[in-house]
């Protein structure tokens, strides 16, 4: 009996949790496309509502463990998964609300800035990373993130087109 009333307030406190994460995703869609976004490029599996930390005027996203393709990704390993689709997290987790917000457009509008800004973010990203990381590693990032970002089909598998 004991066990039963934990797990109902566990289901409890996470149905509140996942409603005032709602609230918050609902309240800055900005920030909110451009997580989706963001997702959807480095083909972040493992976006969950657990690892967007509230900060005053939206978030901070924390846990990339899994992007890449997985967490034990080898540069031999990348270009198989150019062009796989994730699942939204962020809309999965809006739920019937994304339908108050012109999400699809919002997403596609963040991904297209997103895929704008890229040359130069790789190349920062670049920079950040040299002597960090094998050379390997990092002309397979690089390839990774630009072959996914000018894939015609990314907003098709991204659900954003039919």
């Amino acid at each position: 009996m004991w066990s039963v009333g934990l797990t109902v307030q566990g289901a409890l406190r996470r149905k509140r949790f996942i409603e005032r994460a709602v609230t918050i995703l609902m309240k800055y869609p900005d920030i909110t496309h451009r997580i989706g976004a963001l997702d959807e490029l480095i083909a972040n599996a493992d976006r969950n509502i657990g690892n967007l930390l509230v900060r005053e005027g939206g978030f901070e996203v924390i846990d990339h463990g899994l992007i890449l393709g997985g967490s034990n990704w080898e540069p031999v390993t990348l270009p198989p998964t150019y062009d796989r689709a994730v699942d939204n997290k962020v809309l999965m987790v809006l739920g019937s609300e994304a339908e108050k917000l012109p999400f699809k457009s919002g997403l596609m509008a963040a991904y297209d800035k997103l895929v704008s800004d890229l040359p130069r973010a790789v190349e920062d990203l670049c920079n950040e990373l040299n002597g960090l990381i094998d050379s390997d590693e990092l002309e397979a990032i690089k390839a990774y993130l630009i072959a996914r970002s000018t894939s015609y089909d990314m907003p098709k598998k991204m659900g954003m087109m039919i």
